[in-house]
């Protein structure tokens, strides 16, 4: 697991090492909801922030950090205390940080530079860490793993919907699909589920 994150790092590094060939760059937050298999499908906060480096004008590199919070029940037992029996709900949350090298395709808008919605399709990989605090028993622990994501957005300039004349500023919307497993002392969890967000992209 150790080498696993290593490479990851590597990744990350050579990224941000693009040279100057990079035509803008772009800084981008955005949160939202999202779900994971197993927590039963339950909603989570999730939320990211990353930078885009275009490279072209239709592809672009985007290194980001995703964050998720969630908590589920995992299961229950019976206990007897004094000759009462109750039954006991096992709980845990997760915090979850899962770094993505993504690449990024603009979907080509006509002749436009700065079309006033601009679809766009996002693949990447990554690797997901995850403190988790459980409740009845007690304990904390960590969990990784492999993740991966696909996502499908639209951005839309705010200075094409103002005044017709482009701006640095976009407004975004994204859905799509984020799958992995996280492990923790041999046992593994799947990380799958569907995550909707939304935010800003400036350029700078």
């Amino acid at each position: 697991m150790r080498k696993l994150t290593l490479v990851y790092v590597a990744a990350f590094a050579a990224v941000l090492a693009i040279p100057g060939s990079v035509m803008a760059t772009a800084i981008e937050a955005k949160a939202g909801v999202s779900t994971v298999q197993a927590g039963n499908s339950k909603a989570a906060v999730d939320a990211a922030v990353g930078l885009e480096f275009k490279l072209e004008r239709f592809f672009s590199i985007m290194p980001e950090v995703n964050f998720q919070a969630l908590g589920f029940d995992t299961g229950s037992y019976s206990t007897t205390v004094n000759g009462i029996t109750s039954t006991v709900t096992t709980s845990r949350t997760y915090y979850t940080f899962i770094p993505l090298a993504n690449l990024r395709f603009n979907i080509p808008m006509g002749s436009e530079d700065t079309p006033l919605v601009q679809p766009y399709i996002t693949a990447g990989l990554g690797f997901g860490y995850s403190l988790y605090n459980q409740k009845n028993p007690d304990a904390n622990d960590k969990a990784t793993g492999f993740m991966y994501q696909g996502m499908v957005g639209a951005k839309f300039n705010m200075g094409m919907i103002a005044d017709g004349s482009a701006s640095a500023t976009n407004l975004l919307v994204e859905v799509g699909y984020r799958g992995g497993q996280l492990e923790s002392g041999g046992a593994k969890a799947d990380w799958n589920g569907v995550v909707i967000r939304a935010g800003v992209n400036y350029g700078f």
